[in-house]
C-alpha cells in the first residue's frame, strides 16, 4: 500500500479554497445545494469545506446507499449539482433512474460534524476503507499494516459509517 501521505492545512486550505472558487466560476450561487457522491476522504472533505466556504449547502450521498436510497436523497433534497470521484458517477446516473427511500442521514452529519471540528482543533485526519483499514484487511499484503496501525495514523478516535444493503 505505501506509506500514509499527509497534506498540511495549507494544503488542505487552498485545494478546498480552489474547489470552491471553480464552483462558483461554474455558476455555482450560494443557497443552492450541491450533492457530493464521494467515499470519504480527504478529497470528499476539501470539497466540502469548499462549498461551505461559499455558502454552498452540501447534500452528502453515501455511496451505500444502493440506487433507491441515491435517487430518493437526491430527489427530495432538490440537488441541481453533483460531484463525486469519477469511479462512483456512474453508478450515482444509474441510480437516478430509480428511488424509493433513503437510509437515516444522522451517521453522516455526525461523521461531517466531528471532521469540521476536528480540522477546526488543528487534529489530524486520516481516511482509511474497510479493505485497508487493519493489518488482516482483504487488501493488505502478508508483510504490510494497515492504515490504522499505530505507527501509520496513530488514530485517537476512529469514526465510520453504516453498510446499507443494496437492494437486489
Amino acid at each position: 500500500m505505501g506509506n500514509y501521505t499527509w497534506n498540511s492545512y495549507t494544503e488542505a486550505e487552498c485545494v478546498a479554497a480552489n474547489f470552491g472558487r471553480g464552483l462558483r466560476e461554474l455558476g455555482q450561487a450560494p443557497g443552492q445545494n450541491i450533492a457530493i457522491f464521494a467515499e470519504t476522504r480527504a478529497e470528499w472533505m476539501f470539497a466540502a469545506q469548499g462549498c461551505l466556504k461559499h455558502s454552498v449547502p452540501i447534500v452528502t450521498v453515501c455511496t451505500t446507499l444502493g440506487d433507491n436510497g441515491i435517487g430518493h436523497c437526491t430527489s427530495i433534497t432538490e440537488t441541481g449539482v453533483t460531484t463525486g470521484t469519477a469511479r462512483k458517477m456512474h453508478q450515482y446516473w444509474q441510480a437516478q433512474q430509480i428511488w424509493a427511500s433513503a437510509d437515516d442521514p444522522q451517521a453522516h452529519i455526525f461523521e461531517l460534524i466531528a471532521e469540521c471540528v476536528s480540522r477546526m482543533m488543528g487534529v489530524s485526519i486520516g481516511y482509511s476503507t474497510l479493505p485497508t483499514l487493519i493489518d488482516a484487511s482483504s487488501k493488505i499484503n502478508r508483510d504490510c499494516q494497515g492504515d490504522a496501525n499505530v505507527a501509520t495514523l496513530q488514530p485517537i478516535c476512529i469514526t465510520t459509517m453504516p453498510l446499507s444493503e443494496s437492494p437486489g
